[in-house]
């Protein structure tokens, strides 16, 4: 009897140790299952913190950008409602020789097509040569791109599209100057000019402004967009 009690409890011994180490190794799966979804759960969560963060920072930009359009939109619809009786806006500088004006007639001045620049970008360029080194010179032009909006009450053609840049001295970058043909002698001083095709779609643009380097220093410019004697748009770059 005292054998077989010896062997019914071994056995009981080694049952009771393969339950322990079965029960032992369902847990610690189960547990490292637990963690590996802990972790997955985590990681999926940052993911969607991560996209909703970039859907509401393009929402914004959207946002931002959609009241700048607007509020070109309605100023455009004024300017055409007032259309004749229209006073463009223009800065004035003292001619320096009447062969380098352009003459606009007065007719033509005062029926403006009022098209609106969004999107505008000025960067600083600079041109490198075996004299110039990188680190010393100064930059030799602005690079200002822009997107006319589609308008369909405008009619297609070419648009002269003039560039106005002014440095932190509130000294105008001067190419040429175009005025009116009224005898008053009021002028348009601007700093470069493209002709752009209008096909009442958006339409990109980019032109390049020559600096001087008398008058290019650091701060901020202010870069105005013009379509005749009317501005259609305005933005500012930091030379820093």
């Amino acid at each position: 009897m005292a054998i077989k009690k010896d062997k019914l409890t071994k056995i009981s011994i080694v049952v009771l140790i393969v339950l322990l180490v079965s029960v032992t190794f369902y847990f610690l799966k189960i547990s490292t299952e637990y963690d590996d979804q802990i972790q997955k759960s985590e990681l999926e969560i940052e993911i969607l913190e991560i996209q909703l963060d970039e859907i509401l920072h393009k929402y914004d930009s959207i946002s931002k950008e959609s009241d700048r359009t607007k509020e070109m939109l309605v100023q455009n619809a004024d300017a055409r409602l007032l259309n004749d009786d229209i006073v463009p806006e223009f800065v004035l500088v003292t001619p320096k020789s009447k062969s380098k004006s352009k003459n606009v007639s007065t007719k033509n001045s005062r029926k403006i097509n009022c098209l609106s620049a969004v999107n505008i970008n000025v960067k600083g360029v600079k041109i490198f040569s075996d004299v110039r080194k990188n680190d010393q010179s100064k930059i030799q032009q602005l690079r200002v791109c822009y997107t006319l909006l589609s308008d369909s009450f405008i009619q297609e053609g070419i648009k002269k599209i003039y560039v106005q840049a002014v440095n932190p001295r509130n000294q105008i970058v001067v190419k040429d100057t175009i005025s009116l043909n009224d005898g008053s002698g009021t002028e348009l001083a601007f700093s470069a000019v493209s002709d752009i095709l209008f096909n009442n779609k958006d339409v990109d643009g980019c032109v390049y402004v020559d600096l001087n380097a008398n008058t290019t220093i650091k701060g901020t410019y202010v870069v105005n967009i013009y379509c005749d004697f009317l501005k259609i748009g305005t933005t500012t770059f930091d030379y820093r």
